[in-house]
């Protein structure tokens, strides 16, 4: 197997592992596992990276398309886990950015 295929995969699977670990500790509630919250959806795009990169001849490099797929899900799942544990006020902050964003980029 690839070197950098082994790599994403490990990390792919570390990935997996974290969605079922504690998330958040709330005073009378105890911890909050990952698969209580988003955790699923992170699972299954860690699992989509390590089915594209079982995908085709382990022995070679990865592809640019897969390369920018396996990005996609990773990143995708990064954003979902912060989030998820950002508070409500945290979104207001995002919104005036993404406003003031929009504004620039027009």
């Amino acid at each position: 197997m690839n070197k950098q295929r082994f790599a994403v995969i490990i990390v792919a699977v570390i990935g997996m592992i974290a969605a079922f670990l504690p998330w958040y500790k709330i005073l009378q509630v105890g911890n909050i596992s990952g698969i209580s919250s988003s955790g699923w959806f992170t699972f299954i795009l860690f699992a989509i990276v390590i089915v594209l990169m079982l995908r085709k001849n382990l022995r070679e490099d990865i592809s640019m398309g897969i390369s920018w797929s396996v990005t996609i899900c990773s990143l995708l799942a990064s954003f979902v886990v912060l989030i998820s544990g950002l508070p409500k006020k945290a979104y207001l902050i995002w919104e005036e950015v993404w406003t003031i964003f929009r504004a620039v980029r027009l």
